[in-house]
């Protein structure tokens, strides 16, 4: 055998060497990323369903109580004053 052909034998060696590594290496950044997405999705899940959850709870049943918001004319804000004035003399 010539001496080139050993060299070459453990130069692909050495290749397929790293060549395992790497593939090991990239099954791992693509595992990582999936459980990224993944977590992601049930992150922004949590946080419309608890939204949902507080305005179910809390914020509709006091819009419900307020009313809806109301302005008052000009007519209603003269008599609010003049009630003001009558009973603070």
């Amino acid at each position: 055998m010539p001496p080139n052909f050993i060299e070459f034998q453990k130069l692909l060696e050495q290749n397929l060497e790293l060549a395992k590594q790497n593939n090991k290496m990239l099954r791992s950044m693509r595992r990582a990323g999936w459980f990224s997405a993944l977590w992601q999705v049930i992150w922004w899940a949590f946080i419309a369903v608890s939204s949902y959850y507080l305005y179910v709870q809390y914020l509709a049943p006091l819009m419900g109580t307020l009313g809806t918001f109301h302005v008052p004319s000009q007519a209603e804000l003269q008599q609010a004053v003049q009630q003001y004035q009558t009973t603070h003399q």
